[in-house]
């Protein structure tokens, strides 16, 4: 029970947050119909999950033209459910990951310009001094004019250059604290070579997998573990109650030639009739002292009269329970008696028979 109680529990907690997560995700995706889309939600959800408990709990329950109407139906709406929670996490779990991510990428982005920045200006500043160095040596005078020409904007590239540098150095230092926060899907981008969006991508692909699949699956489980305890339960009952309702799938099993080869599932619409109890054994008493005389006539050495037997046939006769000996010495009286009559009657000489 304790473990029926745990699988049920951790179906519910994955259900519930796979719900909100898909729920939650959903209604950002339509942001104008927020409540609305949160209500539609929570409803497919609960539908999907009690329809898959009914699945199971009613399949062997309903005839072969509703199960063949329903199942296909109810596979092809589910997996639609299903497809569409996907879509629901995978909203959820990837604006969790812009709001996290968009700092870096931001200061990555900005040393990116400020790289491309750089570059213009050493190239500038490579070509102005190629044009210096064209002039013939003998053209001083030219290339002093050109010196001074470009003097200042040289000093401004210099100036530039050297300013991008402490920038790009700043940006580069605040990335490296950004990276706290999206750390582990950086580390994972970087150990397979991959971009840090391809990296998120295929990792909330991989959540929205197995996140509804478990879901149903657990929800499945606690069903069947519900309905065999049901059935173990069932099962006490019948052989606590009734006996021997199982006593020929048992010789069946242990080889014993029953003709039973399939154990009945008992319910409570198809129980047998119990058995009736055997009525009591009435009790028998002890005969008492002042009894024994009359009782037990053929217990002493002499043979009893006929008048001490008849005594004793009377007072048997008023008792209502009898011990099996006294029931003995009943029918031994009886028959006695009844022979001494006979003698008597052929004894007198026949006139009783004559008559």
């Amino acid at each position: 029970m304790l473990f029926i109680l745990l699988l049920g529990l951790g179906a519910l907690f994955l259900a519930t947050t796979s719900g909100f997560f898909s729920v939650w995700g959903l209604a950002h995706t339509f942001p104008n119909k927020f409540w609305a889309v949160i209500a539609m939600g929570i409803a497919l959800e609960y539908g999907k999950l009690i329809g898959v408990s009914f699945l199971y709990r009613f399949w062997d329950k309903v005839s072969r033209t509703v199960k063949l109407a329903l199942f296909g139906p109810f596979v092809a709406i589910t997996l639609a459910l299903m497809a569409i929670t996907a879509a629901g996490h995978y909203g959820y779990l990837s604006s969790g990951y812009q709001i996290d991510a968009l700092p870096f990428k931001q200061k990555t982005e900005q040393i990116d310009l400020l790289v491309s920045e750089k570059n213009r200006r050493i190239d500038r500043k490579a070509e102005i001094d190629k044009q210096i160095a064209q002039l013939p040596s003998d053209f001083v005078r030219g290339r002093e004019r050109l010196i001074r020409q470009f003097k200042d904007e040289q000093k401004n590239l210099t100036s530039r250059i050297d300013e991008i540098d402490k920038q790009i150095l700043e940006l580069k230092t605040e990335v490296l604290q950004s990276e706290v926060h999206a750390g582990q899907i950086v580390y994972i981008a970087k150990a397979f070579n991959l971009e840090i969006d391809q990296a998120t991508n295929y990792l909330v692909l991989l959540i929205v997998c197995v996140f509804d699949p478990l879901a149903i699956l657990l929800v499945f489980a606690t069903n069947v573990a519900i309905r065999n305890r049901e059935e173990n339960n069932m099962k006490a009952i019948v052989r606590t109650s009734y006996g021997d309702f199982y006593d020929d799938f048992d010789k069946a099993k242990e080889g014993k030639g029953s003709h039973v080869t399939e154990l009945p599932k008992p319910s409570w619409s198809n129980l047998p009739e119990p058995k009736q109890p055997a009525p009591p054994m009435p009790e028998t008493k002890e005969p008492k002292a002042e009894d024994e005389e009359h009782t037990d006539v053929f217990s002493g050495e002499a043979p009893p009269g006929t008048k001490q037997m008849q005594l004793a046939l009377d007072a048997l006769n008023k008792k209502q329970t009898l011990s099996p000996k006294q029931l003995q010495t009943k029918a031994r009286l009886e028959k006695i008696l009844s022979e001494a009559e006979f003698q008597e009657i052929l004894s007198s000489g026949g006139s009783s028979l004559n008559k």
